[in-house]
Parts: structure tokens; C-alpha cells; sequence
């Protein structure tokens, strides 16, 4: 059985590899999960190289399904899931930042793919994920992946305001401590601590950070080595807050060489509506990125701020 999966998951000489390796992986990883008689090592192949085939948009279901989703859906309900669980957290901890995501997304998924729809047992679930956050950095890491899908499962399933938002307190600690831990740790953390605070309902309970909270969000921003992916949800959540104390630093952090950080800040000024920022960011309305160009354009929409009307009318008829 190895020789068969084997051959099924190389390409062949004849193929070109870039376009045939990803559905040669998910075919193979189907088989695996149909598969008991295989050996270990064969497994951990068809595994590791299912995984380097993860890609955006990878991971997202139930919004969308793409064929890596199916088959690590069947291998949820196999004996390979922990193999597969360990191998995506490895690669989440190992990639770059701005492709890393998509593993996180993969782990969360299939970690909470069995878990039942009956509201006590996920909030069971989810405070088992939360009492690890407090171990190592790759268990933390782990927790909070896992606890990102287990809000988002909540949000599907129920009305937002039953959400479990009370339970907040008991997790964000920790999770404001993962932010300064290595670069994945925090990203992870950071995704969970910006859906926590996402407005969903304008009567919905969320986690609106204190003084001292936002002042080591704003220091993480002053911090050259902080993970930009969690830098720019970080800007975000001090956005979404009105924080006119990080007005200066966004708009320091508008030119900085991440474009998903550029367009975070240029969301998060447009939130605070600071008249601070109407100047630079007009000068970025002819940014070389063009998603960098439209989050600058929203904001000074946002902002309302007549210096902008020229500028933006300008760029209108440019387009």
C-alpha cells in the first residue's frame, strides 16, 4: 500500500510539479484517511507534503470549501488527525508571516471539526483551550488557533449576544503576554484579541481593552521586530477603540515596508478621525500598492476632512 500512495503523491517526471503537486497531495491524503494499513513513515510523507500544499484560501470553511479542506475534513475523522495537528502547527511557526495564516487556519478547522453544536459542550471546549494558553509557547499557540474557530463557530450558531463574551477576563491576559512572545505566538493571539473586539451588534458584549491594555498595545507598535500580521491587527483594535494616543505612531507606521500594516494603519486613522492624519495620508493616495491606495482613500472618506476633496476627486479621475 505505501508503493501505491507513493506513486499517487510524486508527480511524475512528465508533469510540471508546480501545477500537479497540490492535487497529487489531496489525493493522497484522501486515500490516507480511507487507509488504515499504511505505515507511519508513508503517512508522515503524504502529510508533510499536504501540509507545503497549504494555500490561500485554505482552511476557511464553512465560508468556503476548497479541496485541501475536504480532504483534511476526512482526515479529522482518521488516526492521523494529532500527526496532521503537530505538522500544520510546525509549519504555521515556520513560514513568514503573511502565509502562515492559512495552516492556522487549517489546524483550528479540523481541531474543532467533531466538536458538537449543543452550546455547553463548545463552551466546555473552549475553556479547556483557554487553560492552555498559560503553557508552552507552542501549546499557546495551538489554544489560541483553536479558539479563534471556536468563537467564529459560536458567531455562526448563535445570537451575538449570547456569545460568551462575559468569560473574556479569563483569557485576555495570557493572550496580551503571547503578543511579545515569538513571532507566531503572537500573531495567533493577535487574531483572537481582534475578534474579541469586534463590534458585531450594537448591543453585543466585547473585549474593549483598559488603559494599561492599550498602552502594551501601543508599545507593540513602537517595537521594530514585533510580527507584522500581528502589528497590523494590533492597529486595528487600537482603531476600532478611537485611541487618539497612537495617532503619531499610525501615522509613523504608514510607511512602514509591510503593505497589510500600511493598509491596518490607514484603516485604523480613518476610525479615529484624527485631523493629525489628513496630510499623510493624502500623501499615500499615490502609493504603488493599489490596496494600499484604497484603504488611504476609505480613511480620509471616513474622516471628512475638506483638505482631502481635491486630492481624492483627483485620484478619482486618474482611475
Amino acid at each position: 500500500m505505501d508503493n501505491v500512495l507513493r506513486a499517487i503523491l510524486k508527480p511524475l517526471e512528465t508533469e510540471d510539479a508546480q501545477i500537479t503537486a497540490r492535487p497529487r497531495a489531496v489525493l493522497a491524503a484522501l486515500c490516507l484517511a480511507d487507509e488504515p494499513n499504511v505505515s507511519e513513515q508513508m503517512a508522515q510523507e503524504i502529510l508533510q507534503e499536504f501540509v507545503r500544499n497549504v494555500g490561500e484560501p485554505d482552511g476557511n470553511a464553512p465560508f468556503s470549501e476548497t479541496s485541501v479542506d475536504t480532504a483534511a475534513l476526512e482526515l479529522a475523522e482518521s488516526q492521523w488527525t494529532e500527526i496532521l495537528c503537530s505538522i500544520l502547527l510546525q509549519e504555521f511557526q515556520r513560514r513568514e508571516a503573511k502565509v502562515r495564516e492559512d495552516c492556522g487556519n487549517l489546524l483550528g478547522m479540523i481541531a474543532t471539526a467533531s466538536m458538537s453544536n449543543e452550546p455547553e459542550i463548545i463552551h466546555k471546549c473552549y475553556l479547556e483551550q483557554v487553560s492552555r494558553l498559560k503553557l508552552s509557547q507552542e501549546e499557546s499557540t495551538k489554544a489560541a488557533l483553536i479558539i479563534e474557530k471556536i468563537l467564529l463557530k459560536q458567531i455562526i450558531l448563535f445570537p451575538i449576544n449570547q456569545i460568551f463574551f462575559d468569560d473574556v477576563p479569563g483569557m485576555v491576559d495570557p493572550l496580551l503576554e503571547m503578543l511579545t512572545d515569538s513571532p507566531p505566538t503572537s500573531h495567533a493571539a493577535a487574531r483572537v484579541l481582534r475578534l474579541l473586539n469586534l463590534d458585531f451588534r450594537s448591543n453585543s458584549k466585547r473585549w474593549q481593552p483598559s488603559i494599561k491594555e492599550k498602552e502594551l498595545l501601543i508599545s507593540l507598535i513602537k517595537n521594530p521586530t514585533s510580527d507584522t500580521q500581528a502589528l497590523a491587527l494590533i492597529c486595528r483594535i487600537l482603531g476600532n477603540e478611537r485611541e487618539k494616543q497612537a495617532v503619531e505612531l499610525l501615522i509613523a507606521k504608514l510607511n512602514d515596508a509591510d503593505s497589510d500594516v500600511q493598509q491596518a494603519v490607514a484603516g485604523a486613522l480613518g476610525e479615529i478621525k484624527d485631523a493629525r492624519a489628513v496630510e499623510p495620508l493624502i500623501a499615500k493616495l499615490n502609493d504603488a500598492d493599489s490596496d494600499v491606495q484604497q484603504a488611504v482613500a476609505g480613511a480620509l472618506g471616513e474622516i471628512k476632512d475638506a483638505r482631502a476633496v481635491e486630492p481624492l476627486i483627483a485620484k478619482l479621475n486618474d482611475a
